[in-house]
């Protein structure tokens, strides 16, 4: 990628195969025995995972953004609205400075016990100014789960996150405003599936101030229980199902 004087490059070490495009994402099949490579362009750079060979669920691979932009898909209904996130990123223990806006999950929670995530999602408020709002619902698809044991996991009302949030520059965690138990991405008797939240409260509390932006947190209830670890698809996730905050309103 070439951008004026600045240029970005990533290697592989055999020869690549003629990609297939599609949209933001180009696919290389078999780039590595068994397993495609798909790059996808992001808000603020990119991201690179290997995928089973037509399948969907990848392991992400270390990569640099190289950019910051922001931007909404807001998108007006004749009785409410579906908002995306102008953001969504995670923080980890172990990264404690680099920015992780450019992966394909938000995570919240701990797999060995000891490092933890949370995630961040902030929003556009213009197109909810003066609205009366009667529901609100956060909406996240949870492709992966430590079990499908039922484990807490919390919303909070946060400061909003930017392209340098990380776990050492996190947002303010201001107030927990809802809570669920909610868990599925576990196996074929436990799928993936969307789980979703109200926050019909809040969403009311942002339509009728005057902040241009809504920030929302989230962590496991329990940060030390690897039942509690859960990963929903972000807005650059191949799976096609970024987070949703549903409103329905009349107007004011």
């Amino acid at each position: 990628m070439v951008d004026g004087p600045a240029r970005v490059s990533r290697q592989w070490p055999t020869p690549l195969p003629a990609p297939v495009l599609a949209g933001n994402r180009a696919t290389y099949p078999e780039a590595r025995s068994g397993q495609d490579l798909v790059v996808t362009v992001t808000r603020n750079g990119f991201a690179q995972r290997l995928v089973p060979s037509g399948g969907e669920v990848g392991t992400p691979m270390a990569g640099n953004g190289v950019d910051w932009s922001s931007g909404s898909d807001f998108a007006a209904e004749p009785a409410g609205v579906s908002l995306g996130p102008v953001l969504d990123t995670y923080v980890q223990s172990n990264i404690l400075t680099a920015p992780m806006g450019d992966q394909p999950d938000v995570r919240v929670g701990t797999f060995d016990g000891a490092i933890v995530a949370r995630s961040f999602l902030g929003w556009q408020l213009a197109g909810l100014r003066g609205k009366q709002v009667r529901r609100a619902e956060l909406k996240l698809w949870n492709w992966h789960s430590w079990s499908c044991q039922p484990r807490g996991w919390q919303v909070w009302e946060t400061g909003v996150a930017d392209g340098k949030t990380a776990w050492s520059l996190q947002p303010a965690w201001l107030r927990q405003v809802a809570g669920s138990t909610k868990t599925l991405g576990y196996s074929a008797n436990c799928p993936d599936g969307t789980v979703g939240v109200e926050l019909t409260g809040l969403v009311r509390e942002w339509a009728g101030g005057a902040a241009a932006l809504g920030g929302l947190g989230l962590r496991a209830e329990n940060e030390g229980d690897v039942f509690a670890w859960k990963k929903w698809s972000a807005s650059e996730g191949a799976e096609g199902h970024p987070p949703r905050l549903e409103v329905t309103y009349q107007e004011g």
